[in-house]
Parts: C-alpha cells; structure tokens; sequence
C-alpha cells in the first residue's frame, strides 16, 4: 500500500491553497452506487479565509447528504431554497460564524461554499451521492470525475456559473486523491480493471475490495470496467415518504431481444477537431475513424465532416462507403490534426443535421431516409442547453464517443438520451475499437420496438400506478434501462418490461424481462432518487418550477433551485473578524488535454505510417519496449505536468491555424500591447509641469503626444480618436463592483476602481454634500449605491460578493444616516428607471 501524502499547492500570487485533497469511498452493490466524498481543507494562512470550489459529479448522480467537520463537531446539513440559503450564508459571514453551502452550478457541476475559515483551522466536507449504473453488453463501466477541462465558451454567460463558481485551471496546483471501492453481488463476479489508474484488489467472503495501488491527483477521471458479466433485472422499491402507504420502486430491466437483421448504416460522421483536442484526443479520435471506415460495408453511406471555429466538409454530401473512397480518407487520416480553432459545437451540428440525407440528390426516386450522426469530441464547451436543444428538434439520433481523461460527460449524455442514441466514454488507454464496435452494432440492430409495462401493485387495478418515468424510445440488447416510478401501494412482484415488435401492423410479442425479486430499501434512498427523476423530467414552466421546488424541499434535493446549507455557530470569542478573503479553488490541469502532457503510460501506443507501393495506411501498435495495461504503471498518476511537455503537434502549429484555439493563450505578459495615453504621456518629452495641466480627454493632445514619441510607437499602436464615453450605467458599476469584490476584502479597494468610471457628475456633489455628515466618503457611497440598486430590475445586478462588501461598509451608518441619504437622494437624483 502506498503512503498517502497530501501535496502542498500555492496559487500563481505565492498563497498556499487551502484545498489538500479529496477521500473517496463507495459501495457497489447491484447497480446501485453510493460515494462519499471527503474534501479536506486547511488555512495555512494569516487570513481568514472563504473558500470556493466548483467540481464535477457523474451523470445521473443525486446528492443525499451533506455534512461538515469543524473544530471537533460534526453537523448535517439541510436543503432549503436557494434564496433562503444565499440568506442565511451572507448572515452568517457577517456574524462571524461558518457557513457552509453546497449549490449546483451546472449540469454535472456543484460547488461547495466554506465561510470564515480561521487561520490554522482544518475543516472537511462530507457529500454523499447515489447514482444508478447499467450493464453494456457484457461489462459496468464506473466513472468518477475529478477535474474540470478547460471549455470553450464562456462559462458565466453560456454555462450559467456564478462569477465566484469559477472552474479554472492551474498547471501550478495539484490534490491528492484517495479511493477505496466495495463491489458485493452480481458485479463481484466480474474481472474488475481500471484504465486510468494503478489499482490493487483483494477479495472478500461477500465481494471485491478496491483501492488505488499508488499516489494519485485529481487530473484525470477514475474509471473501473468490470467485464465478462452477464445481464440482470434488478429492482429495489421502498416507502415512498415515511408512514404512507405508497411505494417508490426502481426497476433496472435487461433486456433480451431477439436478432434482427443488420440495417444499412446511414451515418454522419461529426469529428472535433479544435485546439482542446490537441494530443491524447486527436490521436483517439484518429484510431476512431481508422476502425470505422474499416468497419463500413459496401451498402452503407456516410458523410464525414471535421469542425472547430469553422465546418470543414471533408465529404460534401452522403456517398457510398466504396473501398476507393475508405482508402482516401484512410491515407488522409494521419494528417488530421486539432487545428480548427473553437469547439463551436453547435454550429457543426446544425450543419450536419441540415445535409441532405439522398446519397444522389438528382434521383428524386431516392428516399430521404433518417440518418444517424455519430460526434466524437471531448465535448468541453458552455453552451451546453441550447446544443441540446438544437439536437432535441433534429430529428436525428445522435450517438456520442467522448475521449480524452475529463470528457464532459453531461452534455454528451444528454444528447444520446434526448435523441434516442447512446453513448460512449474512451480514456486514452481504453480499447476504441471495442468502443467503435458496440457502437455500430447498436446502429445496425437499431428497429422498432414497442413495449409495455406490465405493474403488480395489489389492490387498485384501475390505479396501476401514480407516476413513472419516460422510457428511452430506443431498447438494446443486453443493456439496462431503469424505470423509476411510485406505486399506490405495495407490491410483492416486480414489473414486468414487455417488448413488441410490428409486424404487418400487428404487435408480436418478442421478449419479456422481469427481476427476480426486490430488494427493499430502509434508508429512504430509492424515494429520493424517484423523487430526482420526476424533477429531470419537469420543465421550466412556472407549474413545473413550483412543484420541483416543493418536491425538491420534501424529499431533500440539490437542484438549481434549491441548496445544501448548515451553519457552525463560534462562540463570541471565536468569531471571525471583518470579511474573509474569497480563495476560489482551481482544477487541475486535466491530463492530455490541449497537447498538456499525455495520460497514455509511457511506450504504451504509438502512431506508425506502413507504406507500400500499392496503398498507404496507418496502424496504432505497441511498440517494443510497451507494456501491457496490467504492467507497469510507474507514471501513470503521475500529475501531467511532470511527464512530459506539450505535444510535438501543439508545437508545430502554425499562428494562423492557432485563430480562435480554445487551448493557446499566450500570457499577458508576453502579449504586445499598444501602450495607454497615461504610458505615452509619462515617455513623452513634454515637461511634468504642462503635463499636469493638460485635458486627457483633448483628441489633439492625443495626436500631439503620439508625435512626439513617434520613435517608439509603431503605426499599429496608434489608437484612433473616439467620442467621449457616456456616463457609466448601473451595469457598469455593477460588472466592476462584481469583478473586484471577487478580490478585495474591503469596500473601499473596489470603491476605488468603480471611480474610474465616468460616473454622472450629479453622484460627485450630492456624495461632497452627504459626507459632510457621514465624514466618510466610503460610507457615503455606499449609501448611494445602496439605493442606486434597491429599484425594482436594479436589485439583480449585484453578486453576493459586492453586496457582501457594500453591507461590510454600511455598518458604520447609524439607522438615522440611512434615513436621511434616502431623503436626500429621492430629493435630489432621479431613480433609476425599472
């Protein structure tokens, strides 16, 4: 067993981060998974620090408890609505005491918010979840994300994240990470190995013990496959509330349908290849197409298509999969780089759904059947609701392989389910052909099947049952659909899945699956994980928001509408003084993504050309000195920092091919910038005496300065002359006072740079006549600003962390100052209009 040390991270300005590491330990049993995380933080600081830390969660998962460990007390949290929450959060900053507050943040995403972290404290956060796993083909492939890549997008106004809930990386950082997994029934039975990490196993009477075989960081996604399984029914049911007769029952069917015969493929081959893609991805995504071209018949069409900022159409329309062209673009592929700039997703994908489906477009006997779109992309941008959207109304199924060591599986997910496709996840040392092949099996068994459930409730037969979840529109073979739903009582058989076939317009019934028994549930968590379902499935009607709060509430749920909050009160000797300063805790950087690093173990795969006089193709082999994935792992948790540098490919690009790349961003420091007029006034001749006496705003003075220093300005530099700026609006006040607030400590810090602003000439004299009183020209703009943003569509404008600081400096007005600044703005300035 290795010696668990948790590694010492400092922050680009020389702070050391309070985050140290994070324990995992979970069960498996069936496919019910359950986690505990534990997020470990110390101030080893002379501030009092707020802590913030947005991380990812698997999909489908449900939070079921929080709770927090402090100065030898542990306490349980509570979920109550998101305003209420934030409320009670900033009263108790302000109080001194410390806050704790759980929130989701996005899809797949939450952050856990600690308040009042006193210098030398340690504190842990406990969150437990549940999340339901499926059979594929013949294995469970379980996944815990740990870090967040790098998206393109923004992240506040596409993904919807808060300023404070910010997911940035820093190559400087690293946490230690610590697992340990119980697997117990069926899965037990299987062949447990991971791709991402060296782990080590020990067998028990009841299962599988695993944990990690080495020191690992939170750089990379953990995966377990557990393989050579054969497919069950499972169902677990329980009391839906306490002391009511209703029965909240999940039911996992398997099940086995009968062999068809093999559709044509109609696909459209969608393969990202922006900057994020550079490195471990790209060369996955080549072996992808390598193997489905080879794949393909002489009676399937395709088109392929390559995007970043731009479409590239590497095939303009469907055409035969005819072995001329396979050997075309067999030829190309080793030249396919992750050279197209911006993961503008949803712009392919509205290019692909809107080609033309006819293979030849002038016979217009040709069907225009439906066509499937398989994406293959790490899947890492922002603008994540409105491609799910677009995918929702394609009318096509799309079916997703996500690559790399952090995909956004989220997204991914999501547009597979919506759309009737499936999906599939590829570390860089997982089998792709494996992964290329159960996709096109899927594609090609794709045919429709009705089915039915057939409920076992005893007693109301006209009342089978009050809710259930919606069924996917497409059944596969041998893979797992849960069913979630509630019964007007209780049952002692399960239900049964019942699958027809149409034939000549009548139903045949071709297969039925059916779990042994159930498993009944004494904790509570199969209600809550229906509860989470029937939410998934509600819209964002005024009735729908409504009845998730109220559900969301009852049956303690973290949704965007409501958090995880608790409080642990400090006696009045040991409350915290003045405000905290905001640490946002950054990711690490996810391994192999953008060309950072590679997540492959060393020698494993490599790309070679085998060239001959009749045709030209490349292979993926290992090369002599590989070993196998079982062997050794000497490296492989390393953090992607200290393995290698950037790849040759992200080396060689060109600047123009870098236009728009999400993963290249030169430093500022380096960027050549053109000077500002104060820089070119200080470099100019002119005397310090005229210079104090000049109007900056003057254009011709500008003109006149830049001539004077015309040796060291370039023409490039030379910013032309523009109107003067109108007075600075509310939301520019707002967007500073938000910006700086994430930094400074002190109203004052972020007062000083809103005043850089060209603010209204009317705030100057009312705020000279209102400090005469309040003898303070901080506090007096507070006053003002307070009721600047007090108008009904202004109150909005704010994030906590400003109104936090505005209230910081409102403290030191009595109630009476207060009154008299409202009477005297109300008289004087003209509020803001709604």
């Amino acid at each position: 067993m290795y010696e668990e040390q948790e590694p010492c991270s400092f922050t680009c300005g020389g702070e050391e981060v309070a985050m140290k590491s994070v324990h995992v330990h979970g069960k498996l049993d069936g496919l019910l998974l359950r986690m505990k995380t534990r997020q470990t933080y110390t101030n080893q600081t002379e501030d009092t620090l707020e802590t913030v830390y947005t991380f990812p969660l698997a999909w489908g998962a449900t939070l079921l408890n929080l709770a927090v460990e402090l100065n030898g007390k542990r306490l349980n949290g509570t979920v109550i609505e998101k305003k209420q929450a934030v409320k009670k959060y900033e009263k108790a900053i302000d109080n001194g005491d410390t806050p704790i507050m759980v929130e989701r943040s996005g899809r797949g995403l939450y952050t856990a918010n600690l308040g009042n972290l006193l210098p030398g404290e340690t504190a842990v956060i406990e969150i437990e979840y549940a999340q339901l796993l499926n059979f594929e083909a013949d294995r469970i492939r379980l996944s815990i994300p740990t870090t967040i890549a790098p998206r393109y997008g923004d992240q506040h106004q596409q993904g919807g994240l808060q300023p404070h809930q910010t997911t940035a990386a820093n190559g400087l950082v690293e946490y230690g990470f610590f697992m340990t997994l119980d697997i117990q029934g069926t899965a037990a039975k299987g062949m447990v190995s991971s791709p991402t990490h060296a782990i080590k196993t020990t067998k028990s009477f009841d299962g599988i013990n695993v944990q990690l075989g080495k020191q690992a960081y939170l750089d990379r996604d953990f995966v377990l496959l557990i393989e050579d399984l054969q497919g069950e029914s499972f169902c677990i049911a329980g009391p839906d509330t306490e002391g009511s007769n209703t029965t909240a029952i999940i039911t996992s069917f398997c099940p086995k349908l009968p062999p068809s015969k093999p559709n044509a493929l109609r696909l459209k081959i969608l393969l990202d290849c922006s900057g994020s893609m550079a490195g471990d991805s790209m060369v996955q995504g080549r072996l992808a197409l390598q193997h489905l071209f080879k794949s393909f018949n002489a009676n399937d069409c395709f088109a392929y298509t390559r995007f970043g900022s731009s479409v590239q159409r590497e095939t303009s329309r469907m055409v035969m999969a005819d072995s001329e062209r396979i050997q075309g673009l067999l030829q190309k592929l080793p030249k396919t780089e992750a050279d197209l700039g911006g993961t503008e997703l949803g712009d392919a994908m509205n290019d692909v759904f809107k080609m033309g489906t006819r293979v030849n477009p002038r016979n217009p006997k040709e069907d225009a059947l439906p066509t499937d779109v398989l994406i293959i992309t790490d899947g890492e941008v922002w603008n994540i609701e409105n491609i799910i959207a677009l995918a929702r109304t394609s009318g096509h199924r799309v079916y997703t392989i996500g690559v790399g060591s952090a995909p956004a599986e989220s997204l991914l997910r999501e547009l597979a389910k919506d759309t009737g496709g499936t999906c599939e996840f590829v570390t860089p040392n997982e089998d792709m052909r494996g992964a290329i092949d159960r996709m096109i099996t899927r594609m090609r068994s794709a045919h429709e099947v009705r089915f039915a459930i057939q409920w076992n409730a005893i007693e109301d037969k006209h009342k089978d049952h009050e809710w259930a979840s919606t069924l996917p529109p497409q059944l596969i073979d041998g893979e797992t659909v849960h069913l979630y739903a509630r019964l007007p009582a209780k049952t002692e058989s399960p239900p049964v899945l019942i699958c027809k076939t149409l034939v000549k317009a009548e139903e045949h019934e071709v297969s039925r699956a059916k779990p042994l028994s159930i498993t009944w549930d004494t904790e509570g968590i199969v209600a809550r994980l229906c509860a989470a379902a029937q939410i998934a499935e509600l819209t964002e009607e005024k009735a729908d928001i409504k009845l998730a709060k109220s559900i969301a509430v009852k049956y303690q749920l973290v949704t965007q509408h409501t958090n995880f909050f608790l409080v642990h009160e400090r006696a009045e000797e040991n409350k915290a003084e003045g405000l905290p300063k905001l640490q946002q805790i950054a990711q690490m950087q996810a391994a192999g993504v953008s060309g950072n690093g590679t997540a492959w173990p060393p020698g494993t795969i490599i790309l070679q050309c085998k060239i001959s006089r009749s045709t030209t193709s490349f292979e993926y082999e290992e090369n002599s000195n590989a070993k196998s994935l079982g062997g050794d792992y000497s490296r492989l948790n390393n953090p992607s920092v200290w393995r290698t540098n950037r790849t040759a490919v992200a080396a060689k690009s060109s600047t123009s091919g870098l236009q728009g790349m999400d993963d290249v961003e030169i430093p500022a420091f380096l960027r050549k910038q053109a000077p500002t007029l104060d820089e070119m006034i200080q470099r100019s001749t002119i005397s310090p005496d005229k210079l104090q006496k000049m109007d900056t705003t003057d254009t011709s003075l500008v003109a006149k300065v830049v001539s004077k220093v015309k040796d060291w300005v370039t023409p490039s530099t030379v910013i032309p002359a523009k109107p003067l700026p109108q007075h600075a609006s509310l939301e520019d006040i707002a967007k500073v006072l938000n910006a700086t607030s994430l930094k400074a400590i002190s109203f004052r810090l972020a007062l000083q740079q809103a005043l850089k602003l060209n603010l209204k000439p009317e705030y100057s004299q009312i705020i000279f006549d209102l400090t005469s009183e309040t003898k303070d020209s901080a506090t007096s703009w507070a006053l003002l600003f307070e009721w600047l943003f007090s108008k009904d569509g202004q109150d909005l404008l704010l994030e906590k962390h400003a109104q936090r600081l505005m209230r910081s400096q409102l403290k030191l007005a009595p109630i009476e100052m207060h009154e008299r600044a409202i009477e005297m703005f109300e008289r004087t300035l003209v509020a803001p209009a709604s």
